[in-house]
């Protein structure tokens, strides 16, 4: 996706190439040895987590609040609700929403924010705010278009969150452009 997007707006590829790999104490710098050990890696890195897991005889049906309906029922959404995608992974989330305006994508994040952390405590979970950080993409034209005034406040219960201009999300960087 990221690759078809750079090339619509003329931007290059910056590819970064392993030229070694340590494992074991010991550097391979062949190509095929850098593989395998990449793979070997990523291979055994679910096994090895999930072993670390004391067993349960508990079943998933205990670990819910209330019971789970059989049924399944398909319902319209709103544009709304299309516009705000939440995506986690492992302990990253990443929260996205769309909008016309500096304003707009504020007032959505803002709410969108409040509703995860409104969540997450009822869980009694938390969000490190110092680590949260906000990212907004476009082209450089519509970017360019929120002046310093328009500037966007988004805020986590009482602390402000940091805008980023790039920012690595599973190993990939990206910028706003």
């Amino acid at each position: 996706m990221w690759r078809n997007i750079n090339q619509l707006i003329g931007k290059t590829s910056k590819t970064t190439n392993v030229t070694s790999v340590k494992s074991n104490d010991q550097i391979f710098t062949n190509n095929h040895h850098i593989a395998e050990t990449f793979n070997d890696y990523f291979s055994k890195i679910g096994t090895e987590f999930s072993n670390r897991i004391p067993p349960s005889n508990k079943g998933f049906e205990e670990y819910l609040e209330r019971s789970v309906s059989p049924v399944f029922e398909f319902k319209s959404v709103s544009n709304d609700e299309v516009e705000t995608v939440l995506t986690m992974y492992a302990d990253d989330t990443n929260l996205s929403v769309t909008g016309e305006s500096a304003s707009d994508i504020e007032v959505r994040l803002n709410t969108e924010l409040e509703n995860v952390h409104e969540w997450l405590t009822a869980n009694k979970l938390t969000i490190n705010t110092e680590k949260t950080e906000y990212m907004i993409i476009g082209s450089y034209k519509r970017i360019s278009n929120i002046q310093k005034e328009d500037e966007i406040k988004i805020r986590i219960g009482d602390n402000e969150i940091k805008r980023v201009k790039t920012t690595k999300s599973l190993g990939i960087v990206i910028d706003e452009e």
